[in-house]
């Protein structure tokens, strides 16, 4: 390992829906808008996306943003996500930068994507980091996005109208 100076990114993930639209490119005869992942057509019978997911690089000790890969989706696994996780930290590696942090919002499958690479967000079993795939005495952190957490807060508010402690009946919020 250099002991040099590195550039230290932060990876940012991020799902943002689509219009399903399925379109007919007349110049080279192909049809766009369904689920491509970038291994090519990975289903005989292949689905309209329905969302795209974005993995950008930020840099932490450097003024840059940079999406690093973007994947149109109906729907991944968490350790489907933790695959592209991995190879997109994988390729920042190769680069000669760190990448330090991973932050992404809270559906389930980030939650799974976060268990599937070694971390875990749950109460009671807090494991806030996991080991880089392309070597192990790297730690990337894991961090939920507070904004988009907030954002769930505040419409679990709106829909119940108060938010109960699980231990006990004392409010929370509400």
């Amino acid at each position: 390992m250099s002991t040099g100076v590195f550039v230290l990114v932060a990876v940012m993930l991020d799902d943002m829906a689509l219009k399903k639209e399925i379109e007919f490119n007349p110049s080279n005869g192909q049809f766009t808008g369904f689920v491509d992942i970038g291994l090519g057509p990975a289903i005989s019978d292949p689905a309209p996306a329905r969302d795209v997911l974005v993995i950008m690089a930020v840099g932490v000790n450097s003024h840059f943003k940079v999406p690093i890969g973007y994947f149109f989706i109906a729907g991944l696994s968490g350790s489907q996500r933790a695959s592209l996780v991995s190879v997109a930290l994988e390729k920042i590696h190769e680069t000669g930068a760190r990448a330090i942090s991973l932050t992404c919002d809270g559906p389930s499958t980030h939650f799974a994507m976060l268990q599937s690479l070694g971390a875990s967000l749950c109460p009671g079993n807090i494991v806030s980091y996991f080991s880089h795939p392309s070597d192990d005495s790297i730690r990337v952190h894991a961090f939920l996005d507070v904004v988009h957490m907030l954002k769930l807060v505040r419409n679990s508010l709106g829909s119940e109208q108060e938010i109960l402690s699980p231990s006990g009946g004392n409010k929370l919020f509400g």
